[in-house]
């Protein structure tokens, strides 16, 4: 892996206003995506119930590590809707 850079994203999803289409981000997120080379691989629940985001970090280090890569790790962080049948 040595010379190749890690790309993951944190993508917090929350539910979305059904008349503007605007994300209703105010609030606590309803889960979160862990997304590696633009490939899903895991799912965290809630901030409150899961401490989902920090466990999706704790992921992605954990995994950079398993597979030797201690540089190069680009985590991109972004919201997005909530998925159907994700709720």
């Amino acid at each position: 892996m040595a010379g190749k850079q890690m790309q993951a994203r944190i993508i917090k999803h929350y539910p979305c206003d059904e008349e503007s289409g605007r994300l209703l981000d105010e609030g606590d997120y309803y889960y979160v995506t862990v997304e590696i080379h633009g490939h899903k691989v895991k799912n965290y629940g809630d901030s409150y119930h899961e401490r989902g985001f920090e466990r999706a970090q704790a992921f992605i280090e954990g995994y950079a590590h398993a597979i030797g890569m201690t540089k190069g790790v680009s985590i991109m962080y972004s919201e997005a809707p909530v998925e159907d049948g994700q709720s």
